[in-house]
């Protein structure tokens, strides 16, 4: 964009499309600015998806499938995918670029309790002893961890350093995160019933608004102009904008005005050179399409620059 004609020369842009994809821009519309039950329910399933209760959730974090989650629920997708957004942007949840998210690894049970599982399950000392020499806080906050480094400094398979963490989790002894490039969401909020969830609908109406004059201005653009320029300086504001003369619908409108007149004038030195039947008369002419032909004919006896009379076509020679 904006570099066309920078060498001077003329330059040919050109729009590529047909008239479906009309209907497709105003199918995405309104698929963008799904109405706000349907945010609500999205919400809903998606706290019943991961069994969230209500007055519970917040911080929590997931793996989250977006295709999945609509296709179970028998949702729409690209809707779904804008309440999501709408639910982000009030802060009831956020949803994360799919990335590497590294392993998480936080203990549930305080020291002494830990002392009683590594006495009672001897399989899990070594493991345990690894985690607790190697970072701090790991019984107030979840630590990033490497599985791989627990393997090589404990002499064991990496699938069994893994088997082991989550046999931790499943005791309720810690919680275990495995390492993920999933798009991750996290909920900011505790759950709430349908009369608490607040959707900025102001919001929502404004930008739909918005959105839908840039669409209709598309349309407007590519389906009802006269003039492109004119068009495009029309939809930032300036009304008083003239024909450019240069753009495709300037030149088609500039050619059927001379081919009209041509037509005219060979009508005219035709009829001239004697009187004609209607068939004769349009057999005369070079120029147009027969349908062109008539209509112009038609358009010169309304004017009364041509007469009729006994089914012959004359030139009032008034004109």
């Amino acid at each position: 964009a904006g570099r066309a004609g920078r060498d001077g020369k003329k330059a040919y842009p050109v729009i590529l499309y047909q008239k479906t994809d009309e209907q497709k821009l105003v199918d995405n519309l309104q698929a963008s600015f799904p109405d706000i039950p349907f945010i609500q329910q999205t919400y809903h399933y998606l706290c019943n998806h991961f069994q969230i209760p209500y007055g519970a959730g917040e911080g929590v974090t997931v793996d989250f499938d977006v295709v999945a989650f609509a296709k179970k629920y028998q949702l729409p997708l690209v809707p779904v995918m804008n309440a999501l957004k709408f639910l982000e942007r009030d802060t009831w949840l956020v949803l994360s670029e799919a990335l590497t998210m590294p392993s998480r690894f936080k203990f549930e049970i305080d020291s002494a309790e830990l002392y009683k599982v590594q006495v009672q399950y001897v399989k899990y000392d070594k493991l345990i002893k690894a985690i607790l020499r190697s970072y701090g806080g790991v019984f107030e906050n979840y630590i990033l961890i490497n599985e791989y480094e627990f393997a090589r400094k404990l002499g064991l398979p990496y699938d069994r350093v893994v088997e082991l963490l989550k046999s931790l989790e499943s005791l309720e002894i810690a919680s275990y995160l495995p390492s993920t490039d999933a798009p991750q969401l996290t909920f900011l909020q505790n759950r709430v019933d349908y009369k608490h969830l607040h959707i900025d609908h102001i919001f929502i109406r404004d930008r739909h608004q918005v959105k839908e004059e840039e669409v209709n201005g598309m349309i407007g653009y590519i389906e009802r102009s006269n003039c492109r320029s004119q068009s495009l300086l029309l939809y930032f504001g300036e009304k008083n904008a003239g024909f450019c003369e240069v753009c495709d619908l300037c030149l088609i409108r500039n050619h059927q005005k001379k081919q009209r007149a041509d037509i005219k004038a060979e009508i005219k030195s035709s009829l001239l050179a004697g009187a004609k039947n209607i068939h004769d008369l349009v057999a005369s002419l070079t120029i147009g399409t027969e349908k062109k032909r008539i209509e112009i004919i038609r358009d010169l006896l309304d004017a009364e620059k041509i007469l009729l009379e006994d089914n012959l076509y004359s030139w009032n020679t008034l004109f």
